[in-house]
């Protein structure tokens, strides 16, 4: 942990993990410059050998069980995700920090020569200070079946992408960090012979701790092309690592996950969503935005109700 203005806050290197599970990790710019040599620049994948094939199969899927064109994601790495979910913020994330007030006393940092020309005692005035608020860390996983309907996938990826947006708009430092997880995601079937196998983490660090970085250098992330297309060929990558082929079904996901969660780690300052694996109805907007608004109070130390 490092201390912001005397609160602990997260590192990279805090991100929970077990040691049952297989991680890999990749930060957004190594792993964007793959991913624009292959989509935007229609270059081979030579920087990988054995999942090389799956990788630009990954990459330039589109259509509509992917969710995205190829003209999209060319767009997305090279201008940044643009959408109008991120409007209204207003009406999304009620005032995090208290609006300064004007008070009057005896004494303060301006004298109102009118007040105290009326024989008024509180003549002097300053103004209240500006609250402030340490950072936090969002981890979040990405993970549905294949029968989801893309149009629930992007939703989700959206809402990330707008709240993401929302804390760095209010001023406050955000860490992101992304998990794709997918058991038995490799065919090294030696995971399998001793139980349940072995859980995939496909990590990316999207955005570091006190990075300056434009919203738009790291949005294509929280695009829609995150999970089926970005998060995929991160499997690619981690099976890679491992000298593992990736399996052609993506392993079998994370069905043990069967609620929208959006909670607040008070001991780590981390707000960590995940996704219901099975969910193909509609994403829960209204209930995951209330459920941040609640993170958002824990995090300022109210009481919720």
């Amino acid at each position: 942990m490092r201390l912001y203005q005397g609160i602990p806050f997260p590192t990279l290197e805090d991100f929970t993990m077990k040691e049952t599970d297989l991680y890999y990790t990749i930060d957004w710019a190594d792993f964007k410059a793959k991913l624009r040599a292959v989509i935007v620049e229609k270059k081979p994948a030579d920087f990988l050998k054995i999942n090389r094939d799956s990788f630009q199969k990954h990459a330039r899927k589109s259509g509509d069980w992917s969710g995205v064109t190829l003209g999209q994601m060319e767009r997305w790495l090279t201008e940044g995700y643009k959408t109008d979910s991120i409007h209204g913020l207003s009406e999304f994330v009620p005032p995090i920090r208290e609006k300064r007030k004007l008070r009057f006393a005896e004494e303060g940092d301006e004298f109102h020569f009118d007040i105290a020309a009326s024989g008024g005692e509180n003549y002097m005035s300053e103004w209240t200070k500006r609250e402030s608020i340490p950072g936090v860390a969002i981890e979040a996983g990405i993970m549905f079946a294949g029968s989801v309907s893309a149009r629930v996938v992007g939703a989700y990826n959206s809402w990330l992408c707008k709240i993401a947006y929302s804390l760095e708009s209010a001023g406050i430092d955000c860490q992101i960090t992304l998990d794709f997880p997918s058991w038995n995601l490799g065919n090294d079937r030696t995971h399998r012979r001793a139980g349940s196998g072995k859980l995939y983490h496909n990590v990316v660090r999207v955005k570091r701790e006190n990075e300056a970085s434009d919203f738009l250098s790291w949005s294509a992330m929280l695009s829609p092309a995150a999970l089926r297309n970005f998060g995929f060929c991160l499997g690619d990558l981690h099976c890679e690592s491992r000298n593992e082929e990736t399996s052609w079904s993506f392993g079998r996901g994370v069905p043990e996950r069967s609620s929208w969660r959006c909670d607040y780690d008070s001991d780590r300052r981390v707000i960590v969503i995940q996704n219901r694996y099975m969910d193909s109805s509609e994403f829960p907007n209204s209930e995951m935005t209330a459920q941040f608004r609640r993170c958002l109070k824990e995090m300022q130390g109210k009481t919720v109700r």
